[in-house]
């Protein structure tokens, strides 16, 4: 990994030495802004599964393929994005799907652009050309019942361009075997042009992702909302009391609290509900708020007090 890295990185040096070379990727699909506005982070928890990478060719994208759950981060979809495994209660959502991407280039126009092509300047008015497709296929299910929810499916295409002002490439076409070699090097994609690919299309795939659960979950979280206004008035989102039924104080509030942990006490079987940050605890036994906590940090694991 170090030495693809020092590779790329020697040419890029060589590339501002020579002053000589452009290299630039192009979306040839942008995201067309819907307008529509929202109010995120949505009122929910979610975990993103490691998606399922589709192979490709250069098998080297993984890591960029891994990025949906940064990504949605980044942007504050949801009040909380996490891991699986760093969650000890039920989310709310589960994200999962598969990724793949695959490279469509002429490699015959390529080895042209270097010989001959030197002749009539190709490499500096066409130069390499790759392009790269990827494919999203993501589904928002409901972690409680696992029942899907909605499918999203999202492609992008970008062009990878790189064009040469040296006039090194004419004297390799002039002496046939080197152009030979410099036009067959660059039928295929090189690993900088792959990592440089990789880094602007999929971070706009993760755009057209989260863009697409926003505008169509918009909607929904709107109208669950505002029927909990309409229906709770001044009880929206007040402060738990001690001997009120749990079901009259979870169902008129917009953050999420999940059962943590249940244990057996003389007056009966206690569940302890925590919210998202974990911040409020919860204590209730036959249906009533019996306890509750303000914690003074975020606690992910461990017992609660008694």
């Amino acid at each position: 990994m170090r030495a693809s890295l020092a590779v790329s990185g020697s040419s890029v040096v060589l590339c501002v030495l020579l002053a000589a070379c452009a290299l630039k990727v192009v979306d040839l699909d942008p995201l067309e802004e819907s307008g529509m506005s929202s109010v995120t982070p949505f009122g929910d928890v979610a975990v993103v599964e490691e998606l399922y990478g589709v192979p490709d060719r250069w098998d080297d994208a993984g890591s960029y393929q891994r990025g949906l759950r940064q990504a949605m981060r980044t942007a504050q979809l949801f009040r909380r994005v996490s891991r699986p495994e760093s969650l000890d209660f039920t989310p709310d959502l589960i994200v999962r799907g598969q990724v793949e991407g695959r490279f469509e280039y002429s490699g015959g126009l390529n080895f042209v652009t270097w010989f001959p092509g030197p002749f009539i300047l190709m490499h500096n008015w066409r130069g390499n050309r790759y392009e790269y497709v990827t494919q999203a296929e993501i589904e928002l299910i409901d972690a409680r019942t696992e029942t899907p929810v909605q499918h999203y499916q999202v492609q992008s295409r970008h062009r990878l361009i790189h064009r040469s002002g040296s006039p090194f490439p004419i004297f390799g076409a002039a002496l046939i075997f080197p152009g030979i070699i410099r036009g067959s090097t660059n039928i295929g994609p090189r690993p900088l042009y792959r990592q440089e690919m990789y880094e602007q299309a999929y971070a706009d795939l993760w755009h057209k992702v989260i863009e697409a659960i926003r505008a169509e979950r918009t909607p929904y979280y709107a109208a669950r909302h505002q029927e909990r206004v309409d229906r709770c008035g001044d009880e929206l989102n007040i402060r738990p009391v001690v001997g009120t039924l749990w079901s009259d104080f979870i169902s008129c509030q917009t953050s999420g609290f999940y059962a943590r942990e249940e244990r057996d006490t003389p007056e009966g079987v206690k569940t302890i509900y925590t919210d998202g940050d974990a911040m409020l605890e919860i204590h209730v036994i036959d249906g009533r708020i019996v306890r509750w906590i303000v914690l003074e940090r975020p606690t992910r694991r461990g017992p609660a007090p008694s």
